[in-house]
């Protein structure tokens, strides 16, 4: 069976070097080679995808965002995710895996153990790096509500108060509120540093 595999990367090159190792495999269709996550969502919303490789940190729709937003489309359900980083912060690993994708590599992963990895995760296995997996699981919990993760988002993106409650059609009170409630339960002073911590820990 074919796998089909789809790329997204905001890096041309990577993304460039990667579709040739992959199409160089006979068992692997590239069907796409994808700079962000709202042209992964048009992608899958148009044919079927086998087995995802997104990057991590991407401008814009982030990759941990993007794996969000894949779950809510019923065309994307079968869909096998493998998320790779450069560098990342245990948190990310840890909502990553939260997440539910099936396989989290470093971009230094070989390309022998990068195939082996696509066909275990096509094949209904999850493949995650050792070390990766050890500083995730020393990741506590997400305190924060849904409601304080989708504030912060706004935030993150560049929204002030009330650019974000006309966003999420809250009251500017409400978004406040949601800000303060974070910023207190990451024991930080201010709601770019509650971002950061959201950030760097994969809860937003």
């Amino acid at each position: 069976m074919t796998i089909r595999v789809a790329v997204v990367d905001d890096q041309i090159l990577f993304t460039e070097t990667l579709k040739i190792l992959l199409a160089a495999d006979p068992g692997i269709e590239v069907v796409g080679v994808l700079s962000s996550g709202p042209e992964l969502l048009r992608l899958v919303r148009a044919q079927p995808v086998d087995v995802i490789l997104v990057d991590v940190d991407m401008p814009g729709m982030s990759g941990l965002d993007t794996v969000r937003a894949l779950a809510r489309i019923p065309r994307a359900a079968a869909a096998r995710i493998i998320m790779l980083t450069v560098v990342t912060a245990p948190g990310v690993v840890r909502a990553a895996l939260d997440a539910r994708v099936a396989g989290f590599l470093s971009k230094d992963v070989h390309a022998r153990d990068l195939l082996q990895a696509i066909r275990t995760v096509a094949d209904g296995g999850r493949v995650v790096g050792a070390d990766l997996a050890a500083s995730a699981a020393l990741v506590g919990p997400n305190p924060l509500t849904e409601a304080e993760r989708r504030v912060l988002r706004r935030v993150r993106d560049g929204a002030d108060t009330t650019a974000a409650a006309k966003q999420l059609l809250l009251s500017t009170g409400t978004v406040k509120n949601h800000l303060s409630h974070a910023i207190q339960k990451l024991g930080v002073h201010n709601r770019a540093e509650a971002v950061r911590i959201a950030q760097d820990n994969g809860w937003i």
